[in-house]
């Protein structure tokens, strides 16, 4: 199967676009809930729960600045898919 071929999916772009927002979504409700497991473990406040917390925070922020990346390359897909089927006259 030709790259073209798989850009003529027009449901499958359609999925491309759904599953990036839906990662964006997810990597923030993660950082969301790992922010409020940190300040309420405040009191408890042992190292290794501290350190657990802070690198599956830095995690996240390294996996969410990935993010606008991502998109550039699904747009980038998308509009080579709107090219190819201009050249092919859909």
């Amino acid at each position: 199967m030709g790259v073209f071929e798989l850009l003529k999916d027009k449901a499958g772009q359609a999925a491309d676009a759904v599953k990036l927002v839906v990662v964006a979504i997810t990597v923030g409700m993660g950082a969301v809930i790992l922010g409020a497991m940190k300040n309420n473990m405040a009191s408890v406040s042992t190292n290794i729960s501290n350190a657990t917390l802070d690198k599956g925070a830095e995690a996240m922020r390294t996996f969410g600045n990935f993010i606008p990346i991502i998109a550039i390359v699904v747009v980038a897909v998308i509009i080579l898919a709107l090219v190819g089927r201009l050249r092919a006259g859909e």
